[in-house]
């Protein structure tokens, strides 16, 4: 099940973001604080983007472990986030608000989602 969140905390954190003052309604860059709720049980985790030209670079964290995530489809302030781990289908839709992230994956037929807050610069 750890593996599992990894890789899910790995898609969001593929996914995007523009720069720190963003306004409401786009995807902010940052380090982002999350909640992965998954069969039953729940784990933190954290997502990382960070600006790299006209894309985003993501790490996703889930629990201890990196999960790997590429960024997929954009559309204004949502973004579609997909495993790169070999042997995990695994594929998020996040909605970014502000400082808010909001969204859902599917792991193994099995649905899930995933609720956080971006830090603030300096915590």
């Amino acid at each position: 099940m750890r593996r599992f969140l990894s890789v899910a905390v790995a898609l969001l954190v593929a996914g995007a973001a523009n720069a720190q003052s963003a306004p409401s309604g786009s995807i902010r860059t940052g380090t982002w604080d999350l909640e992965v709720v998954y069969g039953g049980g729940t784990i933190e985790g954290r997502l990382e983007l960070t600006p790299s030209g006209d894309s985003l670079v993501a790490k996703l964290f889930v629990g201890d472990h990196e999960s790997p995530v590429k960024a997929g489809k954009r559309d204004g302030n949502r973004l579609a986030l997909v495993s790169t781990a070999p042997g995990m289908d695994i594929g998020y839709t996040l909605e970014f608000d502000a400082d808010s992230v909001t969204g859902s994956f599917t792991y193994d037929s099995q649905p899930g989602t995933v609720k956080g807050k971006r830090r603030l610069p300096g915590r």
